[in-house]
């Protein structure tokens, strides 16, 4: 059993020291990364519009012949921008984990795989697996009971909160 502790804490350690490495890694080759201005104008062939019956709208071009900088653009057009696209765009530069493992975890599903939240201690984790649609969660009963929470009202918490299909797995029922 110990050996499988040991075992267990080497490949943690492992993973982060690669998380790191990867991450350092990030950091060194985006250092000194710029848009090119010249690269951000649009063409004719980028933008199209069309009309009801679904023809292309004729008058409408998209040529831009300046850039427009992001501080001459009003407030509120800069937050819609960013409302739709990034909600985190000024927290991240570029590289938006959360994103990307939100991105990932919906492609999983869509191909078919299961997604189980488990070692949730608490109602947050529970509520936030719930939220971003895990097919199973697994609270640790016992270990939320040791916490000094109510075991019993957290997983009923869960119950009430699913409004889809989920199957709700009560982990850890013994010491």
């Amino acid at each position: 059993m110990k050996l499988i502790k040991k075992l267990i804490v080497i490949l943690f350690l492992a993973l982060i020291s690669v998380g790191l490495i990867l991450f350092g890694c990030y950091l060194a080759v985006t250092k000194n990364v710029s848009l090119a201005p010249e690269k951000l104008l649009l063409n004719e062939k980028c933008i199209v519009l069309y009309d009801e019956h679904l023809n292309p709208v004729p008058h409408v071009t998209a040529h831009l012949k300046q850039t427009v900088k992001i501080t001459d653009l009003p407030e509120h057009t800069k937050q819609a921008f960013i409302s739709i696209e990034d909600k985190r765009f000024y927290r991240h530069k570029g590289f938006d984990f959360k994103g990307i493992v939100r991105a990932t975890l919906h492609n999983l599903k869509a191909r078919g795989f299961k997604i189980t939240a488990t070692a949730i201690y608490t109602k947050m984790q529970g509520l936030v697996a719930i939220a971003a649609g895990a097919d199973y969660i697994a609270p640790y009963f016992n270990r939320i009971q040791s916490r000094g929470s109510d075991a019993a009202a957290t997983v009923e918490c869960f119950r009430q909160n699913i409004d889809y299909v989920m199957t709700l797995i009560e982990a850890s029922l013994s010491e």
